[in-house]
């Protein structure tokens, strides 16, 4: 392979720089990589580029190696007169000729891992990047304020959960609607099976509950008849209470992110959006859901 092969088969100019050639050898092989292209001379391709890749880079390097050379030379020439062992014997024989020693399953792994460098040193490029930009905006400090503030629900939803409950007692209300059955207290429907419903729709006609103190919410269910002598406890399905303690532990989410603010690939696309758009999604569905905001300012 001569020069001018190796710069078609990059499809450069004679003259790219170093930067020019890493990007080109960057481009084509994500386009021919086996993992993602499956044509059948795909692998010979992928070699291909990478020899040409490798042959220019050394290219630069002998030429650059040369250059210091000539300069170190007439700095000698100039210094003393005993003979000097021309060191250039090591750059004479081009290391592109090694591959042709090598067979093709080497070549293909030599491809793939200098693919594979060349990848993740171009990812950590963009992360850093985007890191940096984060470091220095808006939207940083707005997920500093969203941790500060998720960190004070969560201590808000976990001292509900270990407060003193209130006792309610009410009417409540059955009905089937689209081949769903529920009963309803408080504004509220709690959907029961099919063979509940037939069941006890007709004796259970009141409710005793137990809400938390700040937030209201239901923690215990049981449907009682009018003279309570029938007593059946109520499945509350997926809440806040039953499910304790996810969400005070969902809501931590966006501190433990402030301790693991580095330029990766998991902190840049994931944790910052989390702590920018997630989080605060949730928080406000938290708080509109069984009207939890007007609740907790009604004690």
């Amino acid at each position: 392979m001569t020069q001018n092969e190796a710069f078609d088969i990059l499809k450069l100019d004679l003259n790219a720089t170093d930067e020019q050639i890493k990007k080109a050898f960057r481009k084509m092989a994500m386009e021919f990589h086996p993992d993602r292209n499956e044509s059948i001379d795909a692998k010979s391709k992928f070699i291909e580029i990478h020899e040409a890749y490798t042959f220019l880079l050394n290219q630069n390097s002998k030429n650059y190696s040369d250059i210091k050379y000539n300069q170190y030379r007439r700095y000698a020439d100039k210094t003393a007169s005993n003979s000097f062992r021309n060191p250039k014997h090591n750059f004479s024989q081009s290391n592109f000729s090694q591959p042709n020693n090598q067979s093709f399953e080497e070549r293909y792994e030599n491809a793939r891992r200098a693919a594979d460098a060349i990848f993740e040193e171009k990812s950590k490029i963009i992360y850093q990047k985007v890191f940096d930009t984060y470091m220095q905006s808006n939207q940083r400090s707005w997920a500093n304020f969203v941790a500060v503030f998720s960190l004070l629900l969560s201590m808000l939803f976990i001292a509900d959960n270990f407060m003193p409950t209130k006792e309610n007692y009410t009417g409540i209300k059955w009905f089937s609607e689209y081949s769903s059955y529920f009963v309803r207290f408080q504004n509220t429907n709690y959907e029961v099976d099919k063979s509940f419903y037939f069941k006890n729709y007709k004796n259970l006609n009141a409710v005793y509950f137990q809400t938390t103190a700040l937030f209201k919410d239901v923690k215990y269910v049981k449907l009682i008849n009018q003279n309570r002598t029938e007593i059946v406890l109520l499945d509350l399905g997926l809440s806040v209470t039953t499910t304790f303690p996810i969400i005070p532990l969902i809501l931590l989410f966006p501190l433990i992110s402030l301790f693991m603010e580095k330029p990766t690939f998991n902190f840049v696309f994931f944790h910052i959006n989390i702590n920018s758009y997630v989080i605060p999604a949730f928080i406000i569905f938290l708080f509109l859901s069984n009207n939890r905001i007007f609740k907790l300012f009604s004690i």
